[in-house]
Parts: structure tokens; sequence; C-alpha cells
């Protein structure tokens, strides 16, 4: 999406997203990026932000959030931040070669992954199909990129009032009840007030982009991704979509009177993207559990308008 802002506006854009992060280790990415930049003898330091986008994706956000804290012993977000917050604040003291040189890091994980998948092949012909997979990958052959590969033709479809198809959808909707979605918000309002007294200078806005269930129409109850559910031992994989709307909606109205307490720009995305998918898929088909190109473009534009 930065390439798209950085097209309209000529602004640099620095994307700190990374896949598997709760609210707490996004901001605190952000200011590790920054303060790192700062003993870097080989570029320039990376100055605070005039703005920041900050992404709330409804599909994991809640999840990843909860199940961080739930890994814990702690019983309340603010200690549990807090927590997190000094051990960051302990391991920034120390100085790393990979500040400079980026590349020892990247090896180090390269080869970590490689024991990982060494350790798990049992015979020649699980060896001959990862490589297959990885071939598949690079060339962006759709069966490789939808993450339950190995169901690939048994998974449960979902069909749209428009008649598209859609395989099982990623929501934490299914998977959290009401105390634990209002524990994965307080751990985000948590790293917000963070950002805020870390950045004050810095206009922030929250950007809320809703999952699938919530952007498309379905005809019946809706399947979630039950590879993952599985997974992280939880059994409810269908949701009906009035009560998948009633979570949404609490979600977004929550947010919406927290931030504005705050006094945080909030831009909800949800009927944006519902009124686009009546004539247009905006996920797949290499995957369907990120934006196409079309998606990603057009939540750009509407970032401008409003934002820029």
């Amino acid at each position: 999406m930065s390439h798209f802002l950085k097209k309209e506006t000529n602004l640099d854009f620095l994307n700190f997203g990374r896949g598997g992060y709760g609210s707490i280790s996004s901001v605190l990415n952000l200011v590790r990026i920054i303060n790192f930049s700062s003993k870097d003898i080989l570029n320039k330091k990376i100055p605070n932000p005039e703005k920041i986008l900050f992404f709330f994706f409804e599909g994991n956000d809640l999840t990843e959030n909860y199940q961080l804290f739930k890994s814990t012993e702690f019983i309340d977000a603010k200690t549990y931040f807090n927590f997190e917050l000094k051990n960051f604040n302990n391991k920034s003291k120390n100085f790393t070669p990979e500040i400079n040189f980026p590349i020892i890091n990247y090896i180090q994980n390269l080869f970590e992954r490689f024991l990982f998948i060494f350790k798990k092949i049992e015979n020649f012909n699980d060896f001959q199909s990862y490589i297959i997979e990885i071939y598949d990958r690079i060339k962006g052959s759709p069966k490789s990129l939808i993450r339950n590969y190995s169901e690939i033709e048994n998974i449960k479809k979902n069909k749209t009032t428009d008649n598209f198809i859609l395989p099982q959808l990623e929501s934490g909707f299914t998977l959290l009840n009401q105390d634990s979605i209002d524990l994965s918000l307080d751990i985000f309002y948590c790293s917000l007030d963070f950002l805020k007294t870390k950045f004050p200078q810095s206009q922030i806005n929250i950007i809320y982009i809703p999952s699938l269930p919530s952007i498309y129409k379905f005809e019946k109850n809706i399947n979630v991704w039950s590879n993952w559910a599985k997974k992280n031992n939880y059994e409810n994989l269908i949701i009906d979509t009035e009560t998948y709307n009633f979570n949404s909606n609490y979600v977004r109205n929550s947010l919406r009177y927290n931030l504005n307490k705050k006094k945080i720009e909030f831009l909800d995305l949800t009927s944006f993207l519902q009124d686009k998918n009546k004539k247009n898929l905006l996920h797949g088909p290499l995957e369907y559990h990120h934006f196409n190109n079309l998606g990603y473009q057009f939540i750009s534009e509407i970032i401008l308008r409003y934002i820029f």
C-alpha cells in the first residue's frame, strides 16, 4: 500500500507492519527501528514521523492480542503492557551488530528456518513435497498461497449473495467471547497511549480494516478457517452473520468512542469496502486472507481522500 500512497503524494512512507504481531509489538517495533537508525553508521537517522497510520485489522488483531496475553500470568492489560515495555527497554540498551549489518540477523533466521523444516522431514517424499511447495510459492501458484494447503480441495466454501465463492475465512469473532474482545481492545488502547506519549508531535490516524465476513454478504453461516482455530485449541468454527455483524459493530463503536475521547482520528473502511465489493472481488485469486491489487489500491484512495 505504501507505494500507492508514495506515488500520489510524493511523500516517504515506511511500512512497519509484520505478520503475527499484536498491538504492543507493533508500536514497540516502530520505536525500536527509529532508535536503531540513530546508531546506524551507514544510513541516516529516521526522523520522528509526521503522520502515523495505525491499521487495526478485524480479522486477527483481536486474537493476536488475546493469544499473547493468554500466554502470560497477568490479569489486566495495563500490567501486561508495562511488563512488555520494561522488557523492551532492557533489550534496547544492548548494542547488537545487526544494527549496522542486518544481513547477520537475516542469515541467522534463514538457518533457524532451515533447521525447523529439516526436523519435520521424515523421508525423501516429504523433502520433495516441500521443495515443490516453495517453487509453487515463488511462481505465485494459487494453491500454494492458501494457508490450509494440505486440505485445499476439501475446505468448506462460503457463497456471497453476489455469487462470489470464498474459502474459509479468518475471524476472531468465532474465537473470542465479549470479555476477551474487551481485553484485546484494552491492550490496543494501552499501546496507543504509549504511542501518543512517545510521538506527541505526530498525527496518529487509526484505520479500521474489516475482515471478509464484514465486507461481503453471505447466504448462510460463515465458515472460519478450521486449521487455524484447531491449532489454537478452539472448537467453535462457524458463526451466523447476525452475530458476526453485532460483534463487528461492537468493536467499531468501542474504537470510535474511545478514540474520540483520546482526540485521535478514526477512519472506518467497512462501509467503503462493502459498497466497492458489490461489483468487484477485493480478495484473491492467489489467496483470500489479504486484499488483492484492486483492494489495496482502493484503500489507498480512501486514505488519500480522508487523511491527506
